[in-house]
């Protein structure tokens, strides 16, 4: 029995009917004359994952017949010949994986970065487990199912209690402290904003585009030269003091503490490794 992801991400006419043709399934447990791959074997796992507007592992499926070809033409895609296979049973999920959830299982984080269009890749055993232990958190309903299939063990889904032997730390006293705080003129961030933009300088992320409304208007301001290391009595700044940046760069950035690290030197960094990765 092997395991696969199955990836649908609609791009051309036609990707809503895919989806709601999908999500149909729910009604009745089952896929019939669905696509698949000439490697698919009955009994087989299928994760099936969609994505806009979903962008998630929204159902599981077993293989239930013989892979078949036909030929096109098809609306939803320029190949002239599909290979199809029915699913039994089908269950779609009442409370999907998310796309980026499930790229954190080992294995999956070129998959993520890539962005795939429509594809179908065998997992590896412990990266099929790892995601089925994903489903089975958000969806404990599937657990004894697939279990008895023989895909377990697998975690449970409640979080267990500290050991007694486990260590334990004070955490939540109220402490009073003292301290300083540099002026900052709220004008010099807006006048930043609008002449670099909404989008980290080092590594390009977006608040909002990634969290829709709620990240709209946000981004952080990094001075070059530490305020710590200017006179108490400030000095008058422009935007070519400042860049914009997101949390995580300007917390990277400033990890040496008075001393923050050179822009240029974390944009390589994460330029770096993202080649690496890829």
């Amino acid at each position: 029995m092997a395991t696969h992801l199955v990836i649908y991400r609609p791009i051309s006419r036609g990707g809503e009917d895919v989806l709601e043709g999908f999500l149909s399934a729910k009604d009745d447990g089952r896929l019939d004359e669905w696509t698949g791959i000439r490697s698919f074997a009955p009994g087989d796992i299928c994760l099936f994952y969609f994505g806009q507007p979903l962008k998630a592992i929204t159902g599981v499926g077993v293989v239930a017949s013989k892979p078949w070809d036909e030929k096109g033409p098809f609306h939803w895609t320029t190949r002239k010949v599909q290979t199809f296979c029915d699913y039994r049973p089908v269950w779609v999920l009442n409370n999907p994986v998310e796309l980026e959830e499930a790229a954190r299982t080992a294995g999956l984080t070129s998959w993520y970065m890539g962005r795939p269009w429509r594809n179908t890749r065998k997992l590896d055993p412990e990266v099929a487990h790892g995601l089925l232990a994903q489903v089975i958190r958000r969806n404990p309903s599937l657990r004894k199912i697939l279990t008895k299939m023989g895909l377990g063990p697998f975690p449970p889904t409640e979080p267990s209690r500290p050991k007694p032997d486990e260590p334990r730390f004070m955490e939540g006293m109220v402490r009073e402290i003292t301290t300083e705080l540099r002026y900052r003129d709220p004008r010099l961030r807006i006048e930043a904003m609008h002449r670099y933009g909404m989008a980290c300088t080092v590594c390009g992320f977006n608040f909002e585009q990634a969290y829709g409304d709620l990240g709209t208007g946000y981004i952080e301001i990094h001075h070059l030269r530490a305020l710590s290391r200017r006179t108490k009595r400030g000095f008058r700044a422009s935007v070519r003091d400042v860049a914009v940046v997101c949390s995580n760069c300007h917390r990277i950035l400033h990890r040496r503490g008075t001393d923050p690290l050179p822009l240029d030197k974390i944009r390589r960094a994460v330029l770096k490794h993202r080649r690496e990765r890829h």
